[in-house]
């Protein structure tokens, strides 16, 4: 089964894809265990499908919290370090 499969596609999700392609960031935000990872999950499966570069930061993984509190330019070290082509977009999620 795959991340985005073990949930149901929730209203907010519709509405949060018809910002995807702006440049503005996207907050999503709530209380502990409501599904907001699940949705982000759904949302990377999204756009993979539609074939975007995707990259899925976790901060509570400690690798990637370093990185990022290093600053910015560590964060783009790590995504061409992953494969990615940074002079296309790139959705993040964390």
């Amino acid at each position: 089964m795959k991340k985005a499969e073990a949930i149901y596609k929730r209203k907010i999700i519709d509405e949060i894809i018809k910002y995807l392609d702006d440049e503005l960031a996207i907050i999503l935000y709530g209380a502990r265990r409501v599904g907001k990872t699940f949705i982000l999950y759904f949302l990377e499966e999204y756009l993979n499908n539609r074939e975007e570069q995707v990259f899925y930061i976790d901060l509570e993984d400690r690798r990637y919290l370093y990185e990022v509190n290093k600053g910015p330019q560590n964060l783009v070290n790590l995504l061409i370090e992953n494969g990615f082509d940074i002079e296309k977009s790139i959705c993040s999620f964390g």
